[in-house]
């Protein structure tokens, strides 16, 4: 499979929304300050800086999501802080919002969930959820900022081939949408730094957000399957239709023989089976 970097360096995890006429992306910023980065771009392949919406320190920031819900936008974000709700190697889980995408944002808040990591955005247009890694998933208040039941199991990993050279299974990087009466789920597997073959995208769909749900027959929907090809440890993936209803993934990987630089930021278009899974497709 053939991806296009779009963002290079170190731009792993990214959070991606729609939005009006304009793409927007949030990525990791780790222990960088002020964090969480928000880029703007209107043709996917050139991204600007619109502003940095985490100002205050609440230690080592991972895996987001950007997400819009009732005319506000939030980013929901776990953070590594000693002595602050860490468990292992998961943190403490934080929501920021604003009333715009430029900012001001709000100072961040803890949401209640501690030993999770990240945290994907959710509704049905009448109650919302935030899914985390270890095939959890918790329910929102009407504010989305805190969590009304600590985090349940809601489904069951892939199974991942024995012979498939990976860190471990580590299901996290939950992403949502809906399509044609369906909530599919992109969740990452198989660890984020390890051998080139490490990382990968897995597809769920449910007609209920609370489940059952079923694993997609062409999973993985993203992964490297050797360390010939150009992008390694690819994953941590979300699905969006452009402004022109074109279908695409994008996630995360690093440069061949090159992990120094980072994960970039990648891209692939993809396409529809007959029977109502999305996979990943070339660009032309």
């Amino acid at each position: 499979m053939r991806s296009v970097c779009i963002l290079p360096g170190d731009a792993a995890d990214p959070s991606f929304l729609k939005d009006g006429n304009a793409y927007y992306l949030v990525c990791t910023s780790l222990r960088r300050q002020p964090g969480l980065t928000i880029y703007r771009s209107e043709d996917l392949f050139h991204w600007v800086p619109l502003c940095q919406a985490l100002t205050e320190n609440v230690g080592e920031v991972w895996g987001t999501d950007l997400a819009k819900h009732n005319g506000r936008y939030y980013i929901f974000f776990p953070a590594l802080a000693k002595g602050v709700g860490t468990v292992g190697n998961s943190g403490t889980v934080f929501a920021i919002s604003a009333e715009r995408l430029e900012g001001p944002w709000s100072k961040p808040e803890q949401m209640g969930v501690y030993g999770f990591i990240d945290p994907g955005f959710a509704t049905d247009g009448e109650k919302s959820w935030l899914f985390f890694n270890r095939c959890s998933f918790a329910p929102l208040d009407e504010s989305c900022l805190h969590v009304t039941q600590q985090p349940q199991k809601n489904r069951q990993v892939w199974p991942i081939p024995e012979d498939w050279e990976t860190e471990g299974v580590w299901d996290e990087g939950s992403k949502i949408f809906q399509k044609n009466g369906w909530y599919y789920l992109l969740t990452a597997q198989g660890g984020t730094a390890g051998p080139a073959t490490s990382h990968m995208a897995i597809c769920y769909r449910a007609q209920n957000l609370e489940g059952p749900w079923e694993l997609s027959p062409y999973n993985p929907v993203v992964h490297t399957y050797s360390a010939q090809e150009d992008w390694w440890s690819i994953g941590h993936t979300t699905y969006f239709e452009d402004l022109q209803g074109e279908a695409y993934l994008i996630y995360h990987g690093y440069r061949k023989d090159n992990r120094t630089e980072g994960r970039s930021c990648l891209l692939c278009k993809a396409r529809w089976t007959e029977d109502g899974w999305p996979v990943a497709y070339e660009l032309d």
